[in-house]
């Protein structure tokens, strides 16, 4: 996301190609004496002062960006998907607080570098929504004012035949009857056709259209993708079906984040923004607010109520496209509840293997891992932490996504401030639950209950200080683990 300059410190990918005649500054210019052979004898006068670049301050909260960047790794290397993308964003202010992407780089080691690997999926890879439209189906029932929670559908044989096409259901229902939240738990493609039937396709249509799908989303970055949301002059029963169980239209990731941000912030949709924002932007009413608090409850229950897809409080909707014949991909929509902020969270995983696992399975446990106890969004500007950054002046090496993790490299820097944890749980392989404020890179400034990671850096290595920190620390507790590659 962040991106990367040329030889030249322009900026050629991302938020660096983004803004860089913002963080480019402007050279300036000496009049000098040299000699024939181009060696300098005499610094005459400054002709034109150079002006420094501005600082541009990032949304992107760095733990969510580590736990985000850290889970869809694990989510990925599980079920052996080969790319994924994870989006999470403050639905108040529209901030985005995580965007992570599965293959990535190291923009400080180049030597084996994809060009697969620079490409920001999340806002440049379209792909079908699938069943993660089938809440926005269902506000556009609601709204209509002939639907409401409690009606119920009659989803029996779990089928359903439109000429030569056959709707078919995964889940069946017991009875062969579904109410409204019913069809969202069960993921009821035959439920949710028959409804879409009787409002129409126009409607569904209107709501995706207003919740910014098909769309600029207005970031900026460079090559973002808009989808494609079909309107029809005509609704026929089967673009009607398939629109309103997410098939026949393309999304990204973050169009989907931000469709369900307008859910959870009580059916207002905000201007979403990658740049910190320094006061609340205006919201937008794009949806009922008693109707955007019904799907909300509704969702709830996806993965609260018996047969849900897990059991984490959250709401959520699962989702399962198919791509490339065979091979498919999962999607987990989450909305989180948080004390000082409400982030929607949206993770994707592509092209899966034969085992056809459901999209909210493994997804919906991804999710809960990203919010544990502890591990909260900062809260509103003012708070006294400090976010990412870029910052590039003349004569400095343009921000290229260095210490991706946010550790540091010493001093102020060599500390991470985290809510207290247990060891066991922000290391699953430790055996240990000793009590964790704080990881640290620069063994002098280790203190009781930090966490000291030994490794080697640009100047100095962590490793040959692993004594020093153990005689600081109260209650060593050793572990050895070969870093991940990147």
């Amino acid at each position: 996301m962040v991106g990367f300059t040329d030889i030249d410190d322009r900026g050629r990918e991302g938020m660096e190609l983004a803004y860089d005649e913002w963080l480019a500054g402007v050279p300036g210019k000496r009049q000098v004496l040299k000699d024939r052979r181009g060696r300098l004898i005499k610094d005459v006068q400054v002709v034109k002062n150079a002006k420094a670049g501005k600082p541009l301050a990032l949304s992107i909260d760095l733990r969510l960006q580590y736990l985000a960047h850290r889970e869809l790794r694990n989510a990925l290397a599980e079920f052996g998907a080969k790319a994924g993308s994870l989006v999470m964003v403050d639905v108040k202010t529209g901030e985005v607080l995580a965007m992570v992407n599965h293959p990535t780089y190291n923009p400080n080691n180049r030597r084996n570098l994809q060009p697969a690997a620079m490409r920001n999926r999340a806002m440049i890879d379209v792909f079908e929504p699938g069943s993660t439209m089938k809440p926005f189906s269902m506000s556009a029932a609601l709204a209509s004012g002939r639907w409401k929670p409690e009606d119920k559908v009659d989803v029996h044989p779990g089928w359903l035949r439109i000429g030569r096409y056959t709707i078919r259901d995964v889940s069946r229902a017991e009875g062969g009857v579904l109410d409204l939240t019913g069809i969202l738990l069960k993921s009821s493609n035959v439920g949710m056709s028959k409804i879409a039937f009787d409002i129409g396709g126009e409607s569904i249509y209107s709501i995706m259209q207003r919740v910014g799908l098909g769309q600029d989303t207005g970031l900026g970055f460079p090559g973002e993708r808009v989808g494609n949301l079909p309107n029809h002059r005509e609704w026929r029963k089967a673009e009607t079906a398939t629109l309103s169980y997410g098939y026949g239209l393309s999304v990204t990731a973050i169009q989907l984040a931000h469709a369900y941000s307008v859910l959870a912030n009580d059916g207002r949709s905000v201007p979403m923004s990658l740049v910190r924002m320094d006061r609340k932007p205006e919201s937008t009413a794009v949806m009922s607010e008693p109707v955007a608090k019904t799907l909300q409850g509704m969702l709830q229950q996806v993965v609260e109520a018996p047969g849900g897809v897990y059991r984490a409080r959250c709401r959520a909707t699962t989702g399962r496209q198919e791509r490339y014949g065979a091979q498919g991909g999962g999607r987990f929509q989450g909305l989180y509840r948080a004390r000082v902020s409400l982030p929607v969270r949206r993770l994707r995983a592509d092209q899966r293997p034969a085992h056809r696992h459901r999209g909210g399975h493994r997804r919906a446990e991804q999710g809960r891992l990203l919010r544990r106890p502890g591990v909260r969004p900062r809260v509103r500007p003012g708070d006294g932490r400090r976010p990412a950054s870029v910052e590039h002046r003349p004569g400095q090496p343009a921000a290229t996504g260095r210490d991706p993790d946010g550790l540091g490299a010493g001093g102020k820097q060599g500390r991470a401030q985290l809510m207290p944890m247990p060891l066991n749980q922000l290391l699953p392989q430790a055996e240990s639950a000793v009590l964790i404020r704080e990881l640290t890179l620069d063994s002098r400034k280790v203190r009781p209950g930090d966490l000291f990671l030994a490794v080697p850096g640009l100047q100095q290595d962590g490793r040959a200080h692993i004594g020093d920190a153990w005689r600081a620390a109260p209650r060593p507790w050793p572990m050895k683990r070969k870093a991940p590659k990147i």
